[in-house]
């Protein structure tokens, strides 16, 4: 009875931390490669586009905190540890992940399954036109 209870237990504990393991979050991406990301007009068109280079990051409990590099082109002979750092925040009890650039971005990622959306609203203080953001990875396909 004792043995039956205790393999229980430990499979509980074993199914916890996977699921904790699995939960991505935009950070988890621009801390491992670079993320390419196009913002879109209304009518899904490309208005900008930029990619994320993560170079650290701090978790709470409700958020994640860290420095990344925005630049325009990846390069391979490009040090980016060098490129302009700006702070991110991807809150997931929110569901949104700000960049603190100038102008600031703001992605909109809330869902009622609390999986991670790579497309969806967004908001760009002083560019009202872009209303759409579509996240990919490095290579070009929609990460997944």
């Amino acid at each position: 009875m004792m043995a039956t209870f205790g393999i229980l237990l430990a499979m509980v504990v074993l199914g916890v931390i996977i699921q904790h393991n699995q939960i991505l979050s935009y950070s988890t991406f621009i801390n491992s490669a670079p993320q390419e990301v196009e913002l879109l007009d209304r009518h899904q068109r490309v208005v900008s586009k930029f990619y994320l280079i993560g170079a650290e990051k701090k978790s709470t409990a409700n958020e994640i905190r860290g420095t990344a590099a925005l630049v325009s082109h990846l390069r391979t002979d490009n040090d980016y540890r060098r490129a302009p750092q700006f702070q991110y925040i991807d809150d997931r009890a929110n569901g949104t992940f700000t960049l603190k650039t100038s102008p600031e971005i703001v992605l909109n990622c809330q869902t009622k399954t609390g999986k991670l959306k790579y497309s969806g609203r967004c908001y760009v203080t002083d560019k009202p036109q872009v209303q759409y953001f579509r996240w990919l990875n490095s290579s070009g396909g929609v990460t997944k």
